[in-house]
């Protein structure tokens, strides 16, 4: 888990290396200010739980602790509730990433 932001809402993602984007549901979009249509949403994507509908979006900042990055390609659930990932379009821009025990450090330099 990890506190950040996106567009200044403060959000807690859950970090996930195998996430291609930072992804959010329609409602935590929704409060960042990414104002997504139903036509936005012309791409699927498979979950635990099945298919469900996505849109490509950028967001045009995220912040993880003292991190912020601008212009980060995002993906937004068409459902409101589910947990914000932290994906590789954000940690794919990070110089290092270390892991000790049960703590990861992300520095920017």
């Amino acid at each position: 888990m990890a506190a950040g932001s996106v567009n200044g809402n403060p959000l807690t993602f859950v970090v996930d290396t195998g996430a291609s984007g930072v992804v959010l549901g329609r409602a935590d979009a929704a409060r960042a200010g990414v104002m997504v249509d139903d036509a936005a949403f012309n791409g699927e994507a498979r979950t635990a739980g099945g298919a469900i509908r996505v849109a490509h979006v950028r967001l045009a900042r995220v912040r993880v602790g003292t991190i912020e990055l601008p212009d980060v390609a995002g993906i937004i659930l068409d459902v409101d509730g589910t947990l914000p990932l932290l994906g590789q379009s954000f940690l794919s821009r990070i110089d290092k990433v270390a892991i000790e025990r049960d703590r990861m450090t992300l520095t920017k330099l």
